[in-house]
């Protein structure tokens, strides 16, 4: 054995994207978007649930793609 340290390639870190919340029931928090793909909004079966009447039922969708966070409105009014 040497006695020399070994030497290994980090893994690369990948940042977990966050959405915060400014205002409503949930001002001041912060919710970890940690999926490769959800929905959000009011309905109870979306990934992350928004408990806020001017958000639609089924808001938006998010999607990481190739390093990107891709953000859709889903018809929301």
């Amino acid at each position: 054995m040497s006695d020399q340290p070994q030497v290994q390639k980090a893994q690369k870190i990948v940042p977990v994207p966050t959405l915060h919340f400014s205002e409503g029931a949930l001002a001041g928090r912060v919710v970890r978007l940690d999926r490769d793909e959800a929905t959000l909004g009011r309905r109870e079966d979306n990934a992350y649930v928004i408990p806020d009447p001017r958000v639609s039922r089924v808001h938006a969708e998010i999607r990481k793609e190739a390093g990107a966070v891709i953000v859709t409105d889903l018809g929301s009014s």
